[in-house]
This record gives structure tokens, C-alpha cells and sequence, in this order.
């Protein structure tokens, strides 16, 4: 399943995977898997679910990005409604 998903970012946006983080799960965790990454060269980390920092984190960027987004929009002159 690895392979086609390697193959498929591959295919679609020419580039190579460097990093990969994924969920601890058996899956990723498996001596299979390990080599895969090591054969590819990919560098595999693991992040915690429903981690507090790292949704802390992600909250904080998403807010970021929408204050930007709402500034562009008033300062572009496009109609409130959009």
C-alpha cells in the first residue's frame, strides 16, 4: 500500500518523499515497513494522536492562515458576501 501511495505522490507532483509522519500503529511500526523507509531513504517519524501541543499548534497556524485570508479579502475590495 506504501508503494502505491510513493508512487502515486511521485507521479503526480514529481517529487520524492523526504519525511514521513504517521500515527504509531502497527502498520508503522513494522519491520517491513522500516526497510521500505530506509530502502526509499524516507525518514519516518511518529506523532501521538490527539496530541494537546501538536493540535495546539496546528489550531494556532489554521487561525493564522484564516486572519490572512480574511485581510486579503478586505483589503482586495471584493465584495463583503464572498
Amino acid at each position: 500500500m506504501f508503494i502505491m501511495y510513493k508512487l502515486e505522490v511521485e507521479n503526480q507532483f514529481n517529487k520524492n518523499i523526504k519525511i514521513l509522519k504517521a500515527n504509531q500503529d502497527e502498520e508503522h511500526e513494522s519491520n517491513e515497513f522500516s526497510e521500505l523507509s530506509a530502502k526509499f531513504g524516507i525518514i519516518h517519524q511518529t506523532i501521538t494522536p490527539r496530541a494537546p501541543r501538536q493540535n495546539v499548534i496546528v489550531e494556532r497556524k489554521n487561525r493564522i492562515l484564516k486572519e490572512m485570508i480574511n485581510f486579503m479579502f478586505v483589503s482586495s475590495g471584493a465584495p463583503h458576501n464572498l
